[in-house]
């Protein structure tokens, strides 16, 4: 099993545009992305996020991407806010 880093290795502000969060990495075994506002953090895999679509990161908690889940994406990962900006961590193991 693989051990996630206890601290994200990384940030990026997510505002009310598609935002890249995670670069395609395709050595990627482990990824995570932290919502740390107070609304929906939306993401989208391969392509711009919308809004209101495709998969929503509650409040103040972490989406993990793994092969044990089932869900692990080696592509792009983008994020989107209905109506505001904040910083988004994430971490990416490869």
């Amino acid at each position: 099993m693989i051990e996630p880093k206890k601290e994200l290795a990384d940030s990026v502000t997510v505002n009310t545009t598609s935002t890249k969060i995670l670069s395609a990495n395709k050595s990627r075994r482990w990824a995570s992305i932290t919502n740390t506002h107070t609304v929906i953090l939306w993401i989208s895999f391969g392509g711009p996020a919308v809004a209101g679509k495709g998969y929503g990161i509650p409040a103040g908690t972490t989406a993990e991407l793994t092969n044990s889940d089932g869900n692990l994406w080696r592509g792009e990962v983008y994020g989107i806010y209905a109506s505001t900006s904040s910083v988004v961590g994430f971490d990416d193991l490869s």
